[in-house]
C-alpha cells in the first residue's frame, strides 16, 4: 500500500510539472495582449499551485530531508539571522500564530503528533543558533 502511495503521489508530480509547463506555453502562446485580467489571474494562480504540488506531493512519501548533505541545514552567519529575526518582529509572530491557531491542543497535535519537536531553535544568544531533527 505504501509503494502504491508512493508511485500515485510521484506521478501525481509529474503530471504537475507537465500542466504547469502547458500553462506557461498556454501563455507564452496567447500573449498577455490576448489574456484578460481575470484570465492572466486565473493561470498565474493554477500555475502556482501546480508548482506548490511539483514539490509538496514527492515531500509526503519519500524523506526529501536525506536528500541534501547535512552541512547544508548548518545556519550559517547566524548573527545575521538574528538581526531580521528582530527586525521583522518575528517572536510577536509566534506569539500571534499561538494565541489564534496553535494554542488549539488539537492543532498541536494535528501537526506534530505530540511528538515531533524539530525545527530551528532560535535562543537569544546568536552563536547557539541551532536546528533541530
Amino acid at each position: 500500500m505504501n509503494t502504491i502511495k508512493q508511485v500515485v503521489l510521484i506521478l501525481l508530480s509529474l503530471f504537475l510539472l507537465y500542466f504547469s509547463f502547458s500553462m506557461v506555453r498556454k501563455i507564452v502562446v496567447f500573449g498577455p495582449e490576448q489574456l484578460g485580467f481575470g484570465e492572466s489571474f486565473f493561470l498565474a494562480f493554477l500555475i502556482n499551485l501546480c508548482v506548490t504540488g511539483i514539490f509538496a506531493f514527492p515531500g509526503f512519501v519519500m524523506p526529501i530531508s536525506r536528500l541534501m548533505p547535512q552541512g547544508y541545514y548548518a545556519i550559517k552567519n547566524s548573527s545575521n539571522v538574528m538581526r531580521w529575526y528582530r527586525v521583522l518582529w518575528i517572536k510577536h509572530f509566534q506569539k500571534l500564530l499561538i494565541l489564534f491557531f496553535w494554542g488549539k491542543n488539537a492543532s498541536r497535535k494535528k501537526f506534530f503528533e505530540g511528538q515531533r519537536k524539530a525545527g530551528i531553535n532560535l535562543s537569544s544568544n546568536p552563536d547557539k543558533l541551532s536546528l533541530v531533527t
